[in-house]
């Protein structure tokens, strides 16, 4: 057999995998899926911590990756098992989309605030207050949501699902 003349790529995600580009697709696929779910379950407890906007924007992108990922090759995966991933992925991204959308708009108005005259900071003040705590509630709701799916073992049904649909 002649030597590949490819040379392996490397996914850039935590546990860094060398793919051959002369493998079998659907091992060349489970290795991305397994990494991008390692990618997601990654954050979740810097998020759970609340340790920034850093941590929050990570998992919702890795998160975002991975039902991509499921979509784009969605024909390799039972069809209602699937279905069902993809709404537990979405249990997850969507609150996370919600408090990112605060770190966004609390850090603009943060970045606003500097601008101007301390004078004229009083209305930005009690907005970004309000904007504060508007995350807050949020983010409480992204807990509750996480905290559901750690106790549903949601982590162990990502994984069995593409344990099974690889085999």
């Amino acid at each position: 057999m002649a030597a590949s003349k490819h040379s392996s790529i490397v996914v850039k995600t935590p546990g860094r995998q060398k793919l051959n580009p002369d493998a079998d697709m659907r091992k060349a696929l489970r290795t991305i899926v397994t990494t991008r779910l390692r990618e997601v379950l990654s954050f979740e407890q810097a998020v759970l911590a609340d340790s920034g906007p850093d941590a929050i924007h990570d998992m919702r992108v890795a998160a975002r990756r991975l039902r991509a990922l499921l979509m784009v090759f969605r024909s390799v995966f039972p069809r209602k098992k699937l279905k069902k991933q993809r709404r537990t992925l979405s249990l997850l991204i969507k609150p996370l989309g919600r408090v990112r959308d605060f770190d966004i708009i609390i850090s603009r108005l943060q970045s606003y605030r500097k601008q101007l005259l301390p004078g004229e900071r009083i209305a930005v003040e009690i907005l970004l207050e309000r904007q504060m705590d508007l995350r807050a509630q949020q983010f409480l709701v992204l807990r509750s949501e996480l905290e559901k799916l750690q106790s549903e073992c949601y982590q162990k049904a990502l994984r069995k699902f593409l344990k099974d649909s690889f085999s």
